[in-house]
């Protein structure tokens, strides 16, 4: 990451505008950042994220089937949205496979759908996503949007409380 003025920016915007091709400029003025350029490629990964979180995959593994990851149906097309974005199709497509190899999906049954309109939930889709979790009994539903999750039936964790809850995991094997 690069840090630089506006100033230095302003004179210099081809310059900086190539490297922020590949690497993240922050761009200050009296010492504050008003602005940052970021590859398309970071943006991708922070998508992503805040779709899966950040739990490592080697941390997962390494609890040899303890914890089992869970998708719904419809978040397989929230992702294919995000990628659309970023990569070809053919990356799009290995991206869902490996999803698709690395959690079990759960199907949206119409029955929820109906239930999830009339939820205490602000958001729909969120409903969608606790109803899912409730009916197939999953224990946590693992989230960075804490606070659109309130009311949900399920037990609301955030990623970092998810990597807690591995490493206390390991700890006991």
């Amino acid at each position: 990451m690069r840090t630089i003025t506006a100033t230095e920016l302003k004179e210099n915007l081809g310059k900086y505008l190539k490297l922020g091709e590949n690497e993240v400029i922050k761009i200050t003025r009296r010492g504050k950042v008003i602005l940052s350029i970021v590859p398309e490629k970071e943006r991708l990964e922070e998508e992503l994220i805040s779709i899966f979180g950040s739990v490592p995959r080697e941390a997962i593994k390494a609890i040899d089937g303890k914890i089992q990851g869970y998708i719904c149906s419809s978040q397989l097309t929230d992702i294919y949205y995000v990628l659309r974005k970023y990569v070809d199709e053919a990356t799009k497509r290995k991206i869902i496979r490996a999803v698709l190899s690395s959690f079990t999906v759960l199907p949206l049954l119409p029955s929820f759908t109906s239930y999830c309109v009339d939820s205490d939930m602000e958001d729909y889709e969120d409903a969608i996503l606790d109803e899912v979790a409730k009916v197939n009994m999953i224990n946590y539903l693992v989230t960075n949007d804490e606070k659109d999750f309130q009311k949900a039936k399920s037990t609301i964790i955030t990623p970092k409380n998810l990597d807690l809850l591995i490493s206390a995991a390991e700890g006991t094997n």
